[in-house]
């Protein structure tokens, strides 16, 4: 559990500091680029404006612009050739280059634009349309090396952050492993200590009925007195799952294990006055604890038939998947509103307090099945929409994976 704990610490962790570098950069490469394009707008607009020149002393600019911008004009024709050029600003644009520049500025709508590393303005003045690039490769290099060196750093950090947490996580995480430790060790010990006193209590109700015969006060204490040593054995298993674990691995047919446990209680549901059907796909097997995989569906299946409506029936199904198995069952219920669906994997947890003491039920079932799939490394999920027969019902879907996975 410990463990467990200090593993998602740092994985949100690391997942808050992995977002806050990307964002970090992102914004760096974005400032970079909105830098780069607002010169080169400037400075486009300032060439438009003089007849394809920049004058000396123009605001705004690096008294240097002049003589370091590498730019072109070009005078497009209503077929989209070139009418007219100006390559007297630039030495690496030949006639032949135009070519592609004339036609990109004849398909271009009028404004600002990206052409092959140049910054171009498209103006138009009738018939006559005019395009000014202005290469921008020289800082588009230098902005693709930012962005490279804020990658390299930010992956340097999120390695340093991660190296960090992991340092020192233990400490960060002791004051509630400690909490959970004095809980779990609480909730251990009273379980423990009420054993004894139970058992002498249900002990004692039978021999008293026995010398005094049946006795309706004898019998509603003794059914009391067996929940709780139900609950009692629950939060023992509950407390032994937090604290170790699948105690032990193997490989188990889950096929034959679900059909089996199936079969088993297909007389307790009709007894409930509910069918129970199961599909079961031959062959599946995984790495498990194949005693707590036995209670993880004997669970489910126990808490489907006392919660499904009055002669509703029970599905369950197995099938293989990507990397293990899934296992469903269903029955038909009452609609549950979206926080208590939300719940209904926590402990004590009783949606309907009513319908809970009908069935003897403490909100333990479902949280015991959630330990259990958690020290497999499974998932287990709660969903409720229509069934078969159009009614709501309520869906646990658990995927077990095929090969041991350490929680």
């Amino acid at each position: 559990m410990i463990e467990r704990l200090r593993r998602r610490f740092v994985a949100v962790a690391m997942a808050a500091a992995t977002v806050v570098i990307v964002l970090v950069g992102l914004a760096i490469s974005g400032a970079g680029l909105y830098g780069v394009c607002a010169r080169a707008d400037h400075v486009l607009s300032v060439i438009a404006a003089n007849g394809g020149t920049i004058p000396r002393g123009t605001a705004g600019l690096d008294p240097e612009t002049p003589f370091s911008a590498r730019y072109f004009v070009v005078e497009v024709g209503p077929d989209g050739t070139a009418v007219g050029t100006d390559l007297s600003h630039v030495a690496t644009v030949t006639a032949a280059d135009v070519v592609a520049f004339a036609r990109r500025a004849s398909a271009a709508s009028p404004g600002f634009s990206w052409y092959d590393g140049y910054r171009c303005l498209v103006t138009e003045d009738g018939q006559r349309r005019t395009a000014v690039f202005l290469d921008c490769r020289g800082g588009l290099a230098s902005l693709e090396t930012t962005a490279l060196a804020t990658v390299a750093v930010g992956a340097a950090a999120d390695l340093l952050v991660y190296l960090f947490v992991r340092l020192f996580s233990a400490r960060a995480i002791d004051p509630l492993v400690q909490a959970a430790q004095r809980q779990q060790r609480f909730v251990t010990d009273a379980s423990h200590e009420l054993k004894t006193p139970v058992t002498v209590i249900v002990t004692s109700l039978r021999v008293l009925e026995m010398e005094v015969g049946e006795n309706r006060w004898i019998e509603k204490a003794s059914r009391q007195a067996h929940s709780l040593a139900r609950l009692v054995d629950d939060l023992v298993v509950l407390s032994r799952l937090e604290d170790e674990g699948a105690a032990v691995r193997e490989r188990v047919d889950l096929s034959s294990l679900v059909a089996g446990v199936a079969d088993d209680l297909a007389d307790f549901a009709s007894v409930e006055g509910h069918g129970l059907r199961a599909e079961v796909e031959p062959g599946v097997s995984v790495e498990a604890d194949p005693r707590a995989v036995g209670t993880l569906l004997s669970v489910l299946l126990d808490n489907a038939v006392k919660y499904a409506l009055p002669g509703g029936e029970v599905t369950l199904s197995l099938a293989r998947v990507r990397r293990g198995a899934e296992l469903r069952v269903s029955n038909p219920a009452e609609p549950l509103d979206p926080e208590a669906l939300g719940r209904v994997f926590d402990r004590f947890y009783r949606p309907d307090e009513a319908r809970s003491r009908e069935t003897g039920g403490f909100g333990i079932g479902l949280a015991q099945a959630a330990g259990i799939v958690g020290a497999h490394g499974g998932t287990v999920r709660a969903t409720q929409g229509p069934g078969a027969d159009g009614a709501n019902a309520f869906t646990v879907t658990v995927w077990l994976p095929a090969k041991g996975a350490r929680a």
